[in-house]
C-alpha cells in the first residue's frame, strides 16, 4: 500500500505554537498552524505496526521534545 504523503514535519515554537506540514507525492502541500494559547497537551496519533516508520521510541522522543519546548522555560 502506497501512502499519499512524502514528508510530514512539525515545527515547535515556544510561546508561539505548532506548525504542522505535510508534503504529498504529487507536489501538493498542506500547512496548519496551532497557536500556543490553543494547546493543552501534545498527543501523537499514529498507528504502530511491526514495520512502522517512525518507531514507537522515536514518537516518544518527539512528544517529550515538543512538551519540553512548549512548557519548560529552560528547555
Amino acid at each position: 500500500m502506497t501512502v499519499p504523503w512524502l514528508l510530514e514535519s512539525l515545527l515547535v515554537m515556544r510561546s508561539v505554537g505548532l506548525q504542522l506540514r505535510t508534503c504529498y507525492f504529487l507536489g501538493g502541500e498542506k500547512t496548519k498552524f496551532i497557536p500556543f494559547i490553543d494547546i493543552n497537551d501534545v498527543i501523537i496519533n499514529e498507528a504502530i505496526t511491526m514495520s512502522s516508520q517512525p518507531k514507537l521510541k522515536q514518537l516518544i522522543e518527539i512528544k517529550r521534545g515538543c512538551e519540553e519546548v512548549l512548557w519548560n522555560p529552560d528547555g
